[in-house]
């Protein structure tokens, strides 16, 4: 739901907030994005990057404040859990989640992140008003995301998984 992310980001720098963005994957909707960036006046502030390899990933976490991918229902597509959450948690970084499928399970509301309504500019656009504002809030974030990634590393996840499925059977 990168339109939503752009709109807010507008308003945002519109209010004097310096925030940028980079979208870090490539679609079918990128040539669209790009020109609404254009519209809202925000393209210098908003990088298109297309694809990425996981080292680059790694580097744009690292560089990051804060992750934001508010996902909406499409007709039946649905963001799952959303492993892009834990990857940003394992860097340190808090998440803003959209409030279905599985996203309000990879991000912690209020713990690793914040999980709203993508499809509401509002709730976005205070999502990261209140990230970026407060720093403070993100380093504790970003601590306990990254205790929420150990937790949920594959390799665990995927013991516990067989030792449910072995005490079944």
């Amino acid at each position: 739901n990168h339109a939503t992310v752009l709109q807010s980001l507008a308003e945002l720098r519109r209010e004097g907030i310096p925030l940028a963005c980079v979208i870090a994957s490539d679609g079918a909707e990128r040539q669209r994005l790009q020109e609404m960036t254009k519209e809202l006046e925000i393209a210098p502030w908003v990088l298109f990057t297309g694809r990425i390899t996981d080292k680059e990933k790694r580097e744009i976490f690292g560089a990051a404040d804060i992750h934001i991918m508010p996902s909406i229902q499409v007709g039946p597509m649905i963001e799952g859990f959303g492993i892009v959450f834990l990857e940003a948690a394992a860097a340190g970084i808090p998440s803003i989640a959209g409030n279905v499928g599985g996203q309000g399970e990879a991000v912690l509301h209020g713990k690793t992140g914040l999980v709203v309504d993508g499809t509401s500019v509002k709730q976005v656009k205070e999502a990261i008003r209140q990230l970026a504002g407060n720093p403070d809030l993100r380093r504790r974030m970003g601590k306990e995301g990254r205790l929420w990634a150990v937790a949920n590393d594959w390799d665990i996840v995927s013991r516990r998984t067989i030792d449910v499925l072995d005490s079944r059977c």
